[in-house]
């Protein structure tokens, strides 16, 4: 008999629910049963609550600091530059998720505890808090808008702060010596006489013309009497630059470099009227530097670069129609040319470089006392043989884009840097040794201002607004789950608390929704306060509930 009986112990063991954890086996013990068999009161743990808890402190804690994350990750200038958008991106949704799960956990149960505190609570109201949904029927339109507010608001900030993108964030950086000279832009070193430069060059001002303004790689036009050709940073100098730059940020790099200027001379009416004088100025600088191109219909278009050969530092630009009573003398400009010392700041991006600020330093006068001129009063670069054409292509007289900018005096710089960098340059090998202590020099690390900039977030009060929603609900909800500290209700409330403080004579009304979880009509769930500090459940009644004591064990 006793055999009989422990054979029917181990079939009633066999149907008992296991769970295997590796190796080991953990038995599931049935409700009033222990696991050395015998029976028991209760699986439940009384617990004890604060006026503030270490999980709400924790969570709101959690949030300050995801908050702290987020503008220091985008407000301080250098830790934006350093992250870059792309990373800010990833910075800003990670940190906003985590403190969107904290502030619903506690706006949730600060819902739930105002809704039982103030005795209108209802079984929708508990289903729709625990289950996160808005579409629970008969539930209040309280816990419907929390629950609807705790999801839009989270999707509305992801919203907003990708919508702040598109900004800039700058920082100095230490300066960074390095090779400047009269150099053409990248990509066209060594192509053959100048011509290409020329085009390269002057075009974009051609095509709009404005002052001041800066064109293209070195190109300044400061105003209609003077412009500049500045050097720039050398090749190699550059190459190095741009290595170390990601695809989403750029270098601000400013210095002193010297730049070959031309500036307008004046010709008095008595002198433009003087054929005489036009006539022996021609031959006192011979074919080689003087020439007069008949276009047909009698235009003509007249080059010059002199006094001599070797010496460049006076221009002479006109086109006139002689069919239309113009003369050579009443349509001539005039500059003076020579090298002086300038500031230019450089914009270089991982594929490009271009000129974004520059200011000539110098006066004519200063420059011919301080800087080596030899470059232009002493070197033959034959100047108007190979550009003169080329004043034709860009005819001011017929093809005017900005009639109030005078587009001769930078014509007439273009003409001489092009010849300069073709036959000067440090790339051209034929006289790079004779020329490479006058056209490259080095500037020291303290002479060059190195600025990064990158694309980050934009700095706006809009994404500082963004930043502080959920940390301010997180703080509200903290403190109202103070106030009403003493509601019945704690951090663990769930499934458990309802089952274990349920009174199970009040259940017998929701029979036949077992399976549907659906009631016809809306219940109301009362909690309260026994004398023995235990907390109950009544379903079906309303009503405030008796204030729990604070650190008092409850059940």
């Amino acid at each position: 008999m006793a055999s009989n009986s422990w054979d029917q112990h181990q079939s009633s063991d066999a149907f008992l629910p296991t769970s295997k954890h590796g190796r080991a086996t953990v038995r599931l013990v049935p409700l009033g049963e222990s696991e050395n068999g015998s029976q028991s009161q209760s699986v439940g743990k009384p617990s004890s609550k604060s006026l503030i808890s270490w999980n709400d402190v924790g969570l709101l804690l959690g949030v300050f600091a995801c908050l702290a994350i987020l503008v220091g990750s985008v407000f301080p200038q250098r830790a934006a530059v350093f992250l870059g958008q792309t990373n800010q991106l990833v910075v800003v949704g990670f940190c906003l998720a985590l403190m969107a799960i904290a502030c619903q956990k506690q706006v949730s149960l600060a819902t739930l505890q105002y809704s039982i505190q103030s005795g209108r609570a209802s079984l929708q109201d508990l289903e729709t808090i625990l289950q996160g949904q808005f579409f629970i029927a008969k539930s209040s339109m309280l816990c419907k808008a929390v629950i609807f507010l705790l999801t839009a608001v989270p999707l509305a900030l992801s919203v907003g702060y990708k919508r702040c993108v598109g900004g800039s964030s700058t920082v100095r950086c230490d300066g960074i010596a390095g090779d400047f000279g009269a150099t053409a832009a990248p990509g066209y070193q060594n192509i053959g006489l100048g011509l290409s430069l020329i085009t390269e060059t002057y075009l974009p001002f051609w095509i709009d013309p404005r002052e001041p303004q800066c064109y293209g790689f070195n190109l300044l036009v400061a105003s209609n009497t003077k412009s500049a050709v500045s050097d720039a940073p050398m090749p190699q100098y550059l190459d190095s630059l741009q290595a170390s730059l990601d695809r989403d940020e750029f270098v601000l790099l400013t210095t002193t470099v010297n730049a070959t200027v031309p500036e307008t001379v004046q010709i008095s009416t008595s002198l433009r009227n003087n054929n005489t004088y036009w006539q022996q100025l021609a031959t006192q600088y011979g074919p080689g530097n003087w020439a007069d191109m008949d276009m047909l219909y009698g235009r003509h278009v007249v080059v010059a670069n002199g006094p001599s050969g070797a010496n460049c530092t006076t221009s002479y630009l006109s086109i006139y129609n002689e069919t239309g009573g113009q003369t050579v003398g009443g349509e001539r400009q005039q500059t003076f040319n020579s090298r002086r010392e300038a500031t230019g700041t450089w914009k270089i991006t991982p594929s490009s470089i271009r000129l974004v600020n520059a200011d000539i330093l110098e006066t004519q006068d200063e420059a011919l006392f301080r800087r080596n001129q030899s470059l232009i009063d002493d070197n033959q670069i034959d100047v108007v043989g190979l550009s003169s054409r080329f004043a034709a292509e860009y005819d001011w007289t017929r093809n005017p884009r900005n009639s109030s900018v005078s587009t001769a005096p930078t014509l007439a710089v273009t003409f001489l840097w092009a010849r300069i960098v073709a036959q000067c340059g440090v790339e051209n090998n034929g006289r790079t040794g004779v020329w490479r202590e006058v056209n490259q020099y080095t500037k020291a690390s303290s002479e060059v201002q190195v600025y990064r900039q990158r694309e980050t977030l934009r700095r706006s009060w809009e994404l500082l607004l963004v930043f502080l929603v959920l940390p301010v609900v997180s703080l509200f909800a903290f403190l109202a789950k103070m106030w009403f500290h003493s509601c019945p209700v704690d951090d663990g409330f769930g499934l458990i608390s309802v089952l274990a403080a349920v009174d199970s004579k009040s259940l017998s009304g929701l029979y036949g929704a077992g399976l549907s979880g659906k009631l016809t009509q809306r219940v109301g769930i009362r909690f309260d306060v026994a004398d023995d500090e235990r907390v109950e459940a009544h379903v079906g009644e309303v009503g405030r509930p008796r204030r729990l004591r604070r650190g008092r064990m409850s059940a």
